[in-house]
């Protein structure tokens, strides 16, 4: 198996798509008699760290052959804001909870931020590493900064391991990676030569030994073979923040393995992992309200969960793809109005 660094950026779409894939794995109501598998599946959020490698590597990337800010916010505005105020206002008048102020909080990520009303964890995350992309991007692009922002990445990552117990750790961990994301992001931009390129490589397998270890380690903590695994011992990791700590040094190498693998794929394969990549935005939040619809409906009428949410993720998914073909039609309108 060869592995080049440019398949990253190549098979970036697909790597989504399984990103996605591994998030909605994760949020699954049901689980398997195998502590293996409920293992592997606890640990399926690890897609979010995938997703936002991948954003940074493909913000920069983009940016690198033009970039103005209003430009670089407007399509950040476009392709966030419309599909989520969509599908906020869906899930209020289905719940029957639709207030204007809490929906204002909700839909501007607002709320999270101060303690009200909000949807969800993740979009706040993205608009706010967004928001503060383009400082990164200067500091590498016009101040040949790549070694200052690895510093700051690296102090960040320090600064949010030494947190006391209880911290956000399920959003801080995913800011250094994002960043991290960016710098690869402008390596991929170079014109490298082949031992640049090696040494790249070992980079990524030193980083992904590193984030073994530090699993080890997490298991070997928090996992007791004696005792079955409990949502005691799940939550304390989360608490803890070590279920996120090793995801930073896992997720460059894991990327270059798996495109690696992609590219020996079916074509129609690799297509259909792209399609879900490209609607990634529109699958995580429908199947998030299809997730909930699911838990609800097994609990009240006693239903199989295995059976009637895997029905429920299945539309969830040719939901999404409609969806995201009416939003695509919307980002074009909104695109050729604003730019």
């Amino acid at each position: 198996m060869q592995f080049n660094i440019q398949d990253i950026l190549k098979y970036r779409s697909a790597l989504m798509g399984i990103a996605m894939l591994l998030v909605v794995w994760h949020h699954l109501p049901m689980g398997v008699p195998s502590i293996i598998v409920n293992t592997l599946k606890g640990h399926a959020g690890w897609g979010v760290d995938i997703f936002l490698f991948l954003s940074g590597i493909g913000l920069y990337y983009s940016a690198h052959k033009e970039f103005t800010l209003k430009s670089y916010y407007i399509k950040r505005f476009i392709r966030i804001f419309p599909i989520y105020a969509f599908i906020i206002l869906c899930t209020d008048l289905i719940t029957g909870s639709l207030d204007v102020n809490a929906f204002f909080y909700k839909v501007t990520t607002i709320g999270f931020w101060i303690g009200k009303d909000s949807f969800e964890w993740f979009i706040p995350t993205i608009v706010g590493l967004y928001l503060i992309f383009p400082i990164y991007y200067y500091i590498i692009k016009y101040n040949k900064g790549i070694l200052l922002a690895t510093i700051l990445t690296i102090m960040i990552y320090t600064y949010i391991s030494l947190l006391p117990e209880h911290s956000n750790f399920q959003l801080y961990f995913r800011i250094p990676v994002f960043f991290c994301g960016v710098i690869w992001g402008y390596l991929l931009t170079l014109n490298l030569s082949n031992k640049q390129n090696l040494e790249i490589k070992i980079i990524f397998a030193i980083l992904l030994l590193i984030g073994f270890i530090m699993c080890g380690y997490s298991l070997h903590k928090y996992y007791n073979p004696s005792l079955p695994i409990t949502d005691f011992r799940y939550n304390d990791m989360k608490v803890n923040g070590w279920l996120f700590r090793p995801y930073l040094f896992i997720t460059p190498g894991a990327c270059l393995f798996i495109a690696s693998i992609i590219k020996y794929m079916h074509k129609t394969i690799i297509e259909l992992l792209s399609l879900i990549g490209k609607m990634s935005m529109e699958v995580y939040l429908i199947h998030l309200l299809f997730i909930s619809l699911a838990r609800y409906l097994t609990d009240t009428y006693n239903l199989s969960k295995p059976i009637f949410g895997g029905i429920l993720i299945i539309f969830s998914f040719v939901l999404s793809y409609y969806v995201h073909k009416g939003n695509t039609i919307v980002m074009n309108t909104l695109k050729k109005k604003l730019l």
